[in-house]
């Protein structure tokens, strides 16, 4: 995420720059402050020039090429011809030609919108030996000559994840056949059977043919007013795909966890069942996707005592006519007694 903005905030600097500098290229016989500028900038950005290429080739080092990495190098490109065409007009003692700037961008552009060292393609193929490099290295490739795939449902969580990363890009961006190691006419629905885990519909865009899983959401945009007596404690949270928040009430002896699948109550060293999301959330059914108008407070009483769910929002799946709530976030109110 640091290294993303960081070339986004370099790019930022250079757009405007390199704009400005081309705007203000009129008035440099008529002011001295622009003549400044004129003959700085080119060195001035040199060095953040050098951190976007270095950040950008770290990433691809790491998860190779993708599309928006592809357009920072092309971006970073056009500022290095930018800056060197500026700084040998400066010596050169020659006046800047605009159209030249913007006749390299617009080369730039095509090259990377076309043929196969555009954007698409070169990422398509860098996903797809990423691909196969990785499930070389969990394991999960036969020998040569074949190099079949091995199902394997008992990967480790992220390492299905980036698996799944990689093939749901390839699906996004119709680039799986790219990928020599899958079967002939792969697709997204293929990939239980093939890598032993579904892709999920985290990865699984609107551009393809359809979604494996029905996506749900149900949300209340109002406030609430709660009358909280009786109560005990409250506690605020968001709960998803690999997030987990605990909390110590020290007053009951109590420790409440929220994890992506529902509330872990420990009282007085008793650890009770966990309260799952889904069973919460039972009632909702898939048709009651989207808005709902009236406030979702949901109470129940269990052997821990009495909670209640102020529910702001929350997202999942449907598999049949079972939801699998994911995501949801909103506040917990505990009666312990």
């Amino acid at each position: 995420m640091l290294k993303d903005l960081i070339s986004r905030i370099i790019l930022m600097y250079g757009f405007i720059g390199a704009f400005l500098y081309m705007a203000v290229m009129p008035l440099v016989e008529k002011s001295k402050w622009v003549r400044h500028y004129v003959f700085l900038y080119p060195f001035v950005f040199i060095m953040p020039l050098v951190m976007l290429f270095i950040s950008l080739f770290k990433r691809v080092g790491q998860y190779s090429w993708t599309a928006n990495r592809y357009l920072v190098l092309m971006a970073g490109i056009w500022l290095v011809f930018v800056l060197v065409y500026g700084i040998v007009s400066n010596f050169s003692k020659k006046p800047v030609l605009e159209q030249r700037i913007v006749s390299v961008m617009c080369i730039l552009l095509l090259v990377s919108a076309l043929g196969p060292q555009g954007a698409i393609a070169v990422s398509n193929r860098g996903q797809a030996s990423r691909l196969e490099k990785t499930l070389d290295e969990y394991g999960m490739l036969g020998a040569l000559p074949d190099r079949v795939i091995i199902p394997n449902k008992d990967l480790d969580k992220d390492k299905m994840e980036n698996i799944r990363s990689m093939v749901g890009y390839l699906g996004e961006f119709r680039g799986l056949e790219k990928a020599s190691i899958l079967p002939r006419d792969f697709k997204l629905d293929d990939m239980e059977e093939v890598f032993g885990f579904d892709i999920s519909y985290y990865y699984y865009y609107d551009t393809i043919e359809r979604m494996p899983r029905e996506y749900v959401s149900y949300y209340y945009d109002g406030d609430y007013f709660i009358d909280i007596r009786g109560y005990d404690a409250a506690l605020t949270f968001d709960s998803g795909m690999g997030m987990e928040a605990s909390r110590t009430i020290e007053a009951y002896d109590a420790v409440v966890t929220i994890t992506p699948e529902g509330v872990d109550v420990e009282l007085g060293g008793i650890k009770y069942p966990t309260v799952r999301f889904d069973e919460l959330l039972a009632d909702f059914e898939p048709e009651d996707s989207g808005r709902i108008e009236t406030e979702m407070l949901i109470e129940k009483r269990y052997g821990f005592g009495r909670m209640m769910l102020a529910l702001k929002n929350a997202s999942g799946t449907v598999d049949g006519e079972e939801v699998r709530i994911e995501f949801i976030n909103g506040s917990l109110y505990f009666d312990f007694k």
